[in-house]
């Protein structure tokens, strides 16, 4: 049975070493290869929400004078599909980063690659974490400021 020790960094921890059996490398390798296709496809879909963008923005005029757009402002749509993007970046970058030092551990028996593989991880999960507060809370806000103002209108 193939096995890889891992010393633990926490302070707290059980003094004897990490064991990986073949079983939990396997998954590691799984996770990571799922990973990298998922950071993969979050950098082209980030490419063509910027495309998408840039071509609504240099025919947002062209389009409103044959479409009847109920009040859309386009070219506020096409900022947001230029901007939006980089809110992707992050998410994308971290799972890249943790499969392929994830990868590397696991060829190499890296412990460094190891815990900055799961230190990428770590980095994902808190920045989907605070994006996910910073949703929630701009939801409420607009339902807050949504109830005011249909209050307001109906007096």
């Amino acid at each position: 049975m193939n096995e890889t020790t891992f010393t633990s960094p926490v302070a707290n921890a059980p003094q004897a070493p990490l064991t990986l059996n073949a079983q939990s490398e396997a998954l590691i390798a799984t996770t990571a290869r799922w990973s990298r296709f998922l950071g993969i496809l979050t950098f082209v879909m980030m490419g063509l929400m910027f495309l998408s963008g840039l071509t609504l923005l240099f025919t947002a005029s062209i389009l409103a004078d044959y479409a009847d757009f109920a009040g859309m402002n386009l070219t506020l749509m096409a900022l947001l599909y230029i901007i939006l993007p980089v809110l992707y970046l992050f998410p994308g970058l971290f799972l890249y980063r943790y499969a392929s030092r994830m990868r590397t551990a696991l060829a190499n028996r890296d412990e460094t690659a190891l815990t900055d593989g799961l230190l990428q991880h770590k980095k994902l999960f808190a920045f989907m974490g605070i994006y996910s507060i910073v949703a929630i809370a701009l939801i409420i806000l607009a339902i807050i400021i949504g109830t005011i103002v249909g209050v307001a209108m109906a007096m």
